[in-house]
């Protein structure tokens, strides 16, 4: 009978290290989950077409995978007064608003638009 315990020892402590590191792999899992939706920023992006600054701001914004809402204020009016609100009366695209804060009118260095 001692022998039979003494064998199932290694199993036991097999089954108690996996469930350990199973328990540690879902930890980890919540708080990467938890550390990516605190790093999503919402960012909106009021452009007119055509415009190659806003088009500028729209690939960086795509190529550093930075999600972002687009409008159209020259041709959507409620938008343009929307952005109007953001920009103290600033016409200058694109707009960019982050968070619901105004960031800034144009794009570059300086910022042209």
């Amino acid at each position: 009978m001692l022998r039979s315990v003494t064998e199932s020892q290694p199993k036991t402590k097999a089954r108690l290290v996996a469930a350990a590191v199973s328990s540690l792999v879902t930890v980890l899992v919540k708080l990467i989950a938890v550390k990516e939706v605190t790093r999503i920023v919402s960012i909106v992006i009021y452009v007119k077409p055509n415009c190659p600054y806003c088009q500028q701001a729209r690939d960086y914004y795509n190529e550093s995978h930075i999600p972002f809402v687009e409008y159209d204020a020259q041709n959507d009016r409620a938008r343009r007064k929307e952005m109007f609100a953001y920009s103290d009366g600033d016409p200058t695209v694109p707009c960019i608003v982050e968070n619901g804060v105004y960031v800034g009118s144009g794009w570059g260095n300086p910022p042209r638009g």
